[in-house]
């Protein structure tokens, strides 16, 4: 048996001048409409809050039970009713667990459930939450 030799040559720059020619001249030769996707908008700007603090003392009657903190509407939208309770389940939090951690927030979408997520939202923002996962539907 005889064996033969056999060499290959490639010319990569032929190939990469062929290839690229092609490629530019796929649309043209196949009357191909191709279109760019657009650019993405700018990043929105970092808001800038403004931290405000209110004023607020202890509220006869607040406490947690079982269920959370089940009160009449009428209590529970009364001034820094809510407000008071969510900073105090935060501060027995401590600040270790709220800093950088997420929060899920929802609600059964009764009276007063949008209010009471804006405070809810707004305490966890003060807190230190990184995130909030909200619930929707």
């Amino acid at each position: 048996m005889r064996k033969e030799s056999c060499e290959f040559f490639f010319d990569f720059d032929l190939f990469f001048s062929f290839f690229s020619f092609f490629l530019s001249n796929v649309p043209k030769l196949h009357n191909i409409n191709i279109k760019t996707a657009p650019s993405p908008p700018p990043p929105l700007p970092i808001p800038q809050f403004k931290i405000v603090s209110k004023p607020t003392k202890p509220i006869e009657g607040q406490k947690t039970g079982t269920s959370g903190l089940r009160k009449k509407t009428k209590v529970f939208s009364g001034e820094n009713y809510l407000a008071n309770w969510v900073q105090s389940l935060f501060r027995s939090l401590g600040s270790a667990k709220t800093q950088g951690a997420t929060l899920g927030l929802g609600g059964d979408g009764r009276y007063y459930n949008r209010e009471a997520a804006q405070i809810i939202l707004k305490s966890a923002a003060a807190a230190g939450f990184a995130r909030v996962v909200v619930g929707k539907g």
